[in-house]
């Protein structure tokens, strides 16, 4: 019943999975490479491109924790992880709704 719901906020948890590992790699390839004591520096442009890359990911990880953190309950239609007008301020997501107590990934 459910499902397309569930769905899209995987999809927004595993993009933002994503997205940390890739600006995570980036930036450390960045700085790791841009040390002159491991050899040769990185290319200016090289550099450049990487760092961007990094900084883009980042903020698309932001973007899918806001996502996730304003996702709408399926069966409520109040936010999910906001228990009240107040936000708990929980880093990490819920595994009830606080208005209604559907579970996380529940069919009905």
């Amino acid at each position: 019943m459910y499902t397309q719901a569930w769905a899209q906020f995987r999809t927004w948890g595993r993009l933002g999975a994503a997205s940390l590992v890739v600006g995570m790699i980036s930036l450390s390839v960045v700085v790791y490479l841009d040390d002159p004591a491991h050899g040769k520096p990185l290319p200016q442009m090289l550099g450049y491109l990487l760092g961007g890359v990094g900084a883009a990911s980042l903020l698309v990880l932001l973007y899918c924790y806001l996502r996730q953190q304003l996702f709408h309950c399926p069966r409520c239609g109040k936010f999910f992880t906001l228990g009240s007008v107040v936000w708990a301020g929980q880093f990490f997501r819920r595994q009830r709704c606080g208005h209604c107590g559907l579970k996380l990934y529940a069919s009905a």
